[in-house]
């Protein structure tokens, strides 16, 4: 089974370094294996089990912990060890509820590991990876009474897509999928005595999705569980059993400094529409990730037209496409990167964010930034220490009391009342507009100003949207007057679609640090020239400046040198 992306591999992401959890380090060096620390990873477990009672698709949602031991050689190859620290796993079988964890190591056995290693002497990747799993599963309520199971037997995996074999390009594996080989074998779960259930318990078949990306996220009003200025993430703040299924709370409504009002459920509630974090992801290719509103149809053959016509049988039933995270890669189109409730249901399957789709009810996604709360909380207390920018929608009821308008951009950090990053004067926009989707590159000072790029969608009615000719579906610039950046056509979008929340990557003019100094959307070793000649005082400045510090630590010769390795293929992503 096999519940990735349907045709689209996110090459990109998988080069990804960041932080997933609070005091989790970078897991990639430069030119090699990732280093030792742990990694967190968001997955989704889609299992085939067999009983007395016939098969049994039963998808579980959860995370798994994966510590790396120190990268070693063996004849030139690069190998890293790998250990299941902890994992947990929550879903429904016709047997009721599934808990799924980690089985404890019992000296050297039911040791759950795996092994990253190299297929070329000296190049840490393209590499092979396993994983070996012993897990304990309890079904509180089946048919024969309460069970604990666990299999003697390792399930063994590794990297596969549609059944076939298949290398890692990266650490750590996001948008990969691991497989048990296909087998008539139905390996065994059996209770402690190592007896097989009175239900004849096993497992047919295996497949665990780690998410494409980390995602943290809002959700609109009306919502089934959320307040809609609480943000969420599909990890837990702190890995430790117990914590349930995704989404998370992460980061609530009052650690944003809004008001009481705002954040109390008796009032009219604040409701975060746009979200961003400063940055933006580095991808090898130009993207827009975003969602849309309840009705929005897509361009012919887009992702959003067919989660627009859900289910297939009845075309337009159902329609889910509020609940749901979409990519574009500029081409007129758009692909399906997370589902809101997964791989249930008819409909095209993603990585699940744990949303409601049912027909009565259903979660509509609001805002979106491609990385987990712990980017801006790394202490895992709810309160982010770095700057959290957002807007809110115009119904909120914190913008009348702290003076501000739903055109505004706002940041807080360490639960401060919210301060103006962007007043909607300086994005060139109109007293009654509503920014409701946002793409930020914040390029260090915290002040908004030309150097920083920001990009934005613009809620239907807004009025600067016809005064520009442009349509809630477009990805706006900021100017006097703002421009399309991004139009919906570009998107895979129809003119009469509306997105409602975004979150930007690309190798230049959507991210800095690209080391792109001279604009020509390709870094290299011209790009490392001019740096030298920037810092010798050779020029006073480059067509794209700000791109040459690609480490963080102001422009000079290091940059340089790091974009001369980047270019030779020793380093595997910029910025640094």
């Amino acid at each position: 089974m096999n519940i990735r992306t349907a045709g689209y591999a996110m090459a990109g992401v998988c080069a990804l370094s960041f932080v997933v959890l609070a005091g989790a380090g970078s897991p990639a060096r430069a030119g090699g294996m990732p280093v030792v620390g742990a990694d967190v990873l968001p997955v989704a477990v889609v299992a085939e089990a067999g009983s007395l009672l016939g098969e049994d698709l039963v998808i579980l949602r959860g995370w798994i912990e994966v510590i790396r031991g120190a990268p070693h050689t063996e004849d030139g190859i690069e190998i890293v060890d790998l250990e299941i620290a902890s994992l947990e796993l929550v879903g429904a079988s016709r047997f009721g509820l599934v808990a799924v964890t980690e089985r404890a190591n019992a000296g050297e056995s039911y040791k759950s590991g795996g092994q990253l290693r190299g297929i070329t002497p000296g190049q840490p990747f393209p590499a092979t990876a396993t994983l070996n799993l012993f897990l304990d599963l309890e079904v509180p309520s089946s048919p024969a009474g309460p069970l604990l199971l666990h299999n003697e037997a390792s399930l063994d995996l590794e990297p596969a897509s549609d059944g076939t074999a298949t290398l890692l390009e990266a650490w750590p594996p996001f948008d990969v999928t691991f497989e048990l080989p296909e087998s008539d074998a139905c390996i065994p779960l059996v209770d402690e005595a190592n007896l097989e259930s009175e239900l004849g318990l096993c497992i047919r078949s295996l497949s665990i999705a780690v998410a494409p990306l980390p995602a943290s996220f809002s959700v609109g009003r009306d919502a089934s569980q959320f307040h809609p200025a609480d943000i969420l993430g599909i990890l837990p703040a702190v890995a430790l059993p117990g914590v349930g299924q995704a989404p998370y709370l992460r980061i609530a409504c009052d650690s944003l400094g809004l008001s009481d009002d705002g954040c109390d459920d008796s009032f009219g509630q604040d409701n975060v529409d746009a979200l961003s974090f400063g940055s933006a992801v580095v991808e090898t290719e130009p993207a827009v990730d975003f969602s849309v509103t309840a009705g929005a149809l897509g361009s012919d053959g887009s992702a959003v037209e067919v989660q627009s016509l859900c289910p297939p049988a009845e075309p337009g039933l159902s329609p889910e496409p509020e609940s749901d995270i979409f990519r574009s890669l500029l081409a007129g189109t758009n692909l399906l990167l997370f589902d809101g409730n997964g791989p249930v249901g008819a409909c095209q399957a993603a990585f699940p964010l744990g949303l409601l789709e049912a027909v009565s009810m259903r979660d509509e996604l609001d805002a979106f930034v491609a990385w987990d709360p712990s980017v801006v909380d790394r202490n895992a207390d709810g309160v982010p220490e770095s700057p959290v920018y957002f807007s809110l929608d115009a119904s909120s009821p914190s913008l009348a009391a702290l003076g501000f308008t739903a055109g505004d951009i706002l940041r807080t950090s360490n639960a401060e009342t919210p301060s103006l990053y962007a007043s909607r004067e300086q994005l060139g926009l109109q007293a009654t507009d509503d920014v409701d989707g946002l793409c930020l590159v914040e390029r260090g000072d915290d002040v908004y100003s030309a150097s920083d790029t920001l990009l934005f969608s613009l809620a239907p009615g807004s009025p600067t949207l016809p005064a520009i000719g442009a349509s809630a579906g477009d990805m706006i610039k900021a100017g006097s007057p703002p421009v399309v950046a991004y139009s919906a056509a570009t998107l895979g979008l129809r003119q009469t679609d509306d997105i409602d929340a975004a979150s930007c990557a690309g190798p230049a003019g959507i991210t800095g640090g690209s080391g792109d100094v001279n604009c020509d959307a390709t870094t290299n070793s011209v790009d490392a020239a001019l740096i030298l000649q920037r810092v010798a005082g050779l020029v006073s400045s480059l067509p794209c400046d700000a791109e040459g510090d690609v480490n963080g630590g102001g422009i000079n010769s290091v940059d340089a040198a790091l974009v001369l390795q980047f270019d030779a293929g020793l380093l595997p992503r910029l910025p640094v």
